[in-house]
């Protein structure tokens, strides 16, 4: 042979050995187990399998510290023969190789496969859920008519490592311990891979404690700061409003009994009961508790949130549900049994069931539909102001139009038919004499008296819904008014008279003088004709 040169020899292809039936069926459901692993999100047969496949050097008696797999060498041969020996003698003594055929590679570096990870969602669980109980209906019908031992067999998961003494015969599941069920929903990974769990540890959920609002105030090294305007009922910034309510439906929650109606939470015995709440809510944060407008703003959350809470316990525990299968004990712990039994009394009087259904179509008339997510309209404004509206102040109908306006649908036909109409009444000239209306004059006449927009944005002060307070001080107001009017009144009157006095008093002096004149003049008259009697004649 010439130097330099290397001989034509090649190496034939060795026969593989023919798979026995326990083979078949054990790939096939080693293939089963391996869907069922991805949708899983789990990584644990494919370690399995590169662990114990015939291709791990670890097998080999030369084993390199590289990747690779010198197939032009000069023992390339040697080295696939013992390999192939190794695994049949391997094969036929543990169990614990898949398969003999050693593959020849190139003197390419092989990188280890980095397994991907999968996010176990609610959504994913769902569905692995949804086709478990599905296969678990089929193996059931299965189960249930005659089947022979090869049906039995491929029905049947057989794990990916048997044991030593395992034997083929017509039933090769007779000695396997760990067989993986076809509707587990989740398995866990152990040390030796060998221990798989078929259930999913619920974990009940914890109490919330408002962590996060906790890591907020860490974070600044100071409790978050909360401003409550004279008139509103939640701060405007987003992020305080957020946190304002969470914290206040977490205290309501753990710590303040839930009565039959608002008025109990009035009566002098369950004065500590509000007090209690308004505590717990402001020690979270930085803000004034004296203050009328915070103490309203958490009262006003307070009765929001326990009407919820009966609204919650009506739906789950009363509706749709057979009088005499009704509870007659509190379902929670913040409510007493007595509470509970005047609840459910108040919900069957029949004046009650027409209220809430006269109600329901009151819902149903609403023209102007609220698209501004969980957000308040306070908020959102604030947000619009920082965002949107950075170098002007936006208008009452700018405003209507972002707080109306779905970012799926757009706006409703309503809404389209009230920004013409105000638009139009902006547009239109005015006559001499009269004043331009203002944009929030344009949207009040268009929305209707009833309205509460413009309030519940912050462009007017004064609610509809006024406090006991408030009234008084109008009537009080009024009364002020009327008694001015009516010294104002007599002032008048007084002056009249006055005025009535001297105009009489200044006719009778007229009237004097008109005699005075007329006497007067007779005299004259008398003079004049005594001297032409006297007069000689000429």
């Amino acid at each position: 042979m010439a130097p330099g040169k290397r001989s034509a020899w090649t190496s034939r292809k060795p026969e593989e050995p023919m798979p026995t039936d326990y083979e078949k069926i054990r790939a096939m459901n080693m293939m089963k187990n391996n869907q069922l692993f991805q949708r899983l999100g789990l990584g644990q047969l494919k370690s399995l399998v590169t662990a114990t496949s015939a291709n791990n050097k670890d097998d080999c008696p030369q084993q390199s510290e590289s990747l690779y797999d010198g197939e032009n060498t000069d023992n390339s041969n040697e080295e696939e023969s013992q390999c192939r020996n190794n695994g049949r003698a391997n094969l036929s003594n543990d169990g614990d190789q898949i398969s003999t055929k050693v593959t020849r590679g190139n003197k390419r570096i092989v990188a280890p496969v980095q397994e991907r990870t999968i996010r176990v969602t609610r959504q994913r669980i769902a569905e692995i859920n949804q086709e478990n109980s599905h296969n678990l209906s089929v193996h059931k019908q299965l189960s249930s008519c005659p089947t022979t031992n090869h049906d039995s067999i491929e029905t049947l998961v057989v794990p990916t490592q048997p044991s030593a003494n395992t034997t083929i015969d017509n039933n090769p599941t007779h000695n396997i311990d760990n067989a993986i069920e076809p509707n587990s929903l989740i398995q866990e990974e152990s040390d030796n891979h060998n221990a798989v769990e078929g259930t999913i540890d619920i974990i009940p959920r914890r109490k919330s404690m408002g962590k996060q609002l906790e890591s907020l105030s860490r974070g600044l090294g100071m409790k978050i700061p909360i401003q409550i305007t004279e008139g509103s009922k939640r701060p405007e910034p987003p992020i305080q409003a957020a946190k304002f309510a969470s914290e206040g439906g977490i205290t309501l929650r753990q710590h303040i009994p839930i009565f039959h109606h608002w008025k109990e939470y009035k009566r002098k015995g369950n004065e500590p009961t509000i007090k209690n709440y308004i505590g717990k809510v402001t020690a979270q944060f930085t803000m004034d508790n004296d203050s009328k407008a915070v103490e309203d703003a958490c009262l006003d959350m307070l009765k929001v949130g326990q009407r919820q809470m009966r609204y919650r316990l009506k739906q789950k525990y009363f509706n749709g549900i057979p009088a005499n299968q009704v509870r007659s004990t509190s379902p929670i712990s913040s409510m007493s049994d007595e509470d509970w039994r005047k609840l459910v009394e108040k919900w069957s009087t029949p004046k009650h069931k027409d209220s809430c259904m006269k109600n329901k179509l009151n819902r149903e008339k609403v023209q102007y539909q609220q698209c501004t997510g969980s957000q308040s309209y306070i908020a959102k404004a604030y947000l619009l102001k920082q965002e949107k509206y950075k170098d002007a102040e936006p208008s009452a109908i700018d405003l209507f139009k972002d707080m109306h306006c779905s970012k799926k649908k757009g706006f409703s036909e309503n809404v389209k038919k009230a920004i013409v109409d105000m638009e139009a009444m902006v547009t239109t000239p005015v006559e001499d004499g009269q004043q331009q209306k203002s944009p929030m004059e344009v949207v009040s006449e268009v929305l209707g008296g009833s309205s509460l927009f413009l309030h519940n944005v912050g462009l007017q002060d004064n609610s509809k819904k006024s406090s006991t307070t408030t009234v008084s001080a109008k009537v009080q107001e009024l009364q002020n008014q009327l008694e001015s009017e009516r010294l104002e009144k007599d002032g008048l009157r007084e002056e009249v008279e006055t005025l009535k006095a001297q105009a009489q008093a200044s006719k009778e002096t007229m009237d004097n003088m008109k005699r005075s004149m007329e006497e007067n003049n007779s005299l004259l008259h008398q003079l004049l004709s005594f001297n032409r009697s006297q007069a000689p004649p000429s």
